[in-house]
């Protein structure tokens, strides 16, 4: 029998591999495929991002180191409070002798203020001076200097009793006044402390406190210069009420200082508070005939140390008060001026005795501690 013809099935088998290895091929395509899907889409899950797999910053503060910084920084507090104080509490001491010593309260005041310049200028950072500053600051620095020649010339002709009490409870005497005027009800432990303190007043000034007319003089220029204070207060609060008494020409001029004052920092302005009246009260002793009386005078070594002395804690209250300006809340800076008060009384019996009527000590204590009161409850009012 003749064979079969092999040309049939060498042409069936070629096509038959052919369509084996294309389906191969898809399969391995759609595995590879899936795999590589599956790949991608557990990639953010099990493959951390760089930024996810760099170490964590190491903590490295010692607590031991911060528990010495806080210890440091509360140390600071009271080490400044206490200078505060005790610079506050001698100062109107030390100015008084001073001027036993030589009764020119305006050079006094320019001999204070240049030694308070230099330590403001050095120990703070105070902005470049502009006429911008000046201009916001002037208002302040006219006050000041008012006040700080009045309160000289007070020490001069007065006693020491009366115008630490005088000059503790006529701010907040008027500030209550200002606050009935703008129809404000001041509180009742307000009103009791200020009742207070015009009585120890009113006893002190009965009982032989009562102040001869230079003295009373300054002491008026000292109470309009802080009535003033407190109607800038206001007109900084309330800019159409001062359009309405003023005009509004003024009013903006008035709003434009305003904004200048609020631009500057504590430590500029405490620096021109004292910088700019410095000139003004030498050129006020000068016209005063101040000049010849210091050319004239043989200054002995104790009314030198007086002065010296006086100079030297006047310029450390305040650098002293500038350095806690941010670490003292209101309520603490007025309990540390009226213990200085009630320090300075208590320094003028320890080095001049009991005066001789001893309801001048008591009444102007009660001054004093009345002031303090009203200002104490007056901000315990505003924080509430």
């Amino acid at each position: 029998m003749p064979e079969p013809p092999a040309t049939s099935a060498a042409s069936a088998s070629p096509g038959k591999e052919d369509a084996r290895k294309e389906k191969l091929r898809k399969a391995g395509q759609e595995y590879f495929e899936k795999v590589l899907a599956q790949a991608n889409q557990g990639k953010q899950s099990h493959i951390e991002p760089p930024r996810a797999r760099r170490r964590a910053p190491v903590d490295v503060e010692d607590p031991d180191l911060k528990t010495v910084g806080l210890v440091l920084e509360g140390t600071r507090l009271y080490f400044f409070g206490g200078v505060l104080l005790a610079a506050s509490a001698a100062s109107p001491v030390l100015i008084k002798a001073s001027l036993q010593g030589l009764q020119t309260p305006a050079i006094l005041v320019f001999l204070h203020l240049v030694p308070t310049i230099s330590a403001l200028w050095l120990l703070f950072s105070v902005k470049p001076l502009q006429l911008r500053a000046l201009q916001g600051c002037s208002i302040q620095a006219a006050l000041a200097g008012v006040q700080v020649l009045a309160l000289f010339g007070a020490l001069l002709h007065g006693s020491l009793y009366l115008v630490l009490g005088a000059t503790t409870l006529l701010p907040q005497v008027l500030r209550a006044a200002a606050r009935a005027a703008s129809g404000q009800r001041a509180s009742l432990p307000q009103l009791a402390a200020v009742a207070a303190g015009v009585v120890g007043a009113g006893a002190a000034v009965v009982a032989g406190a009562r102040p001869n007319g230079m003295a009373a003089l300054c002491l008026g220029a000292w109470g309009a210069a802080e009535a003033v204070a407190v109607l800038w207060e206001y007109v900084r609060r309330e800019a159409a009420p001062g359009a309405a008494l003023w005009g509004s020409a003024l009013a903006a001029r008035l709003a434009g200082v305003a904004a200048e004052e609020a631009r500057l920092d504590v430590a500029t302005a405490e620096f021109l508070r004292a910088a700019l009246p410095a000139a003004p009260a030498l050129l006020v002793g000068f016209l005063c005939g101040e000049g010849a009386l210091l050319v004239s005078h043989e200054l002995s070594v104790p009314a030198v140390t007086a002065m010296l002395l006086s100079a030297l804690a006047f310029a450390t209250a305040a650098w002293s008060g500038l350095a806690l300006a941010d670490a003292l809340s209101p309520r603490a800076r007025a309990g540390l001026q009226a213990l200085a008060a009630l320090a300075a009384l208590a320094v003028t019996v320890a080095l001049h005795g009991v005066p001789l009527a001893p309801v001048v000590l008591l009444a102007s204590t009660l001054a004093v501690i009345g002031g303090a009161g009203a200002r104490l409850a007056a901000i315990a009012e505003e924080i509430q």
